[in-house]
């Protein structure tokens, strides 16, 4: 915490926000710890990039992300920075793996994410990210997509 609150410092000084990336193998794994973390550097300029992805860490969220969706937008709104995007599909390996792909063919809640964007976060910028320069444009063709029929604003 006292590296944090000295980054923190400098940040103030030269005005810039600090953003934290998270994930469920990391010390940041909650949405309460991530909360607890932002508070107790009682600084504005640290915000958080919600990854939703980087929270799916097992088969029960992987098949129904939504309740780990809601639940991360109802306790981090306010701290939101931006918000990455990707997709996911589980491989059967010796362990069950999971594994990011293009938006759009996987199984990743995106009517969830989108609706709770544009209530939550309106003003703030979603990332598509980890892909090929090859796949960006089909990840946000698919994307595009998904955000018309469910009748949200582009942009």
């Amino acid at each position: 915490m006292q590296s944090l609150k000295e980054i923190l410092r400098v940040a103030e000084d030269i005005g810039v926000d600090i953003v934290l990336e998270t994930h469920v193998t990391t010390t940041l794994n909650t949405p309460e710890t991530i909360k607890r973390v932002i508070e107790r550097t009682g600084s504005k300029h640290l915000k958080l990039n919600l990854d939703p992805c980087n929270f799916v860490g097992d088969l029960q969220t992987a098949f129904n992300p939504a309740p780990m969706l809601n639940h991360l937008f109802d306790v981090l709104s306010p701290y939101i920075a931006t918000v990455h995007l990707k997709d996911f599909y589980l491989e059967d390996r010796f362990v069950v793996h999971i594994s990011e792909t293009v938006i759009g063919t996987g199984i990743m809640d995106f009517d969830t994410i989108l609706k709770r964007v544009h209530q939550d976060a309106p003003d703030k910028y979603v990332v598509i990210e980890h892909l090929p320069i090859g796949l960006i444009g089909l990840a946000k063709q698919n994307l595009t997509a998904k955000i018309k029929a469910l009748g949200l604003p582009l942009g």
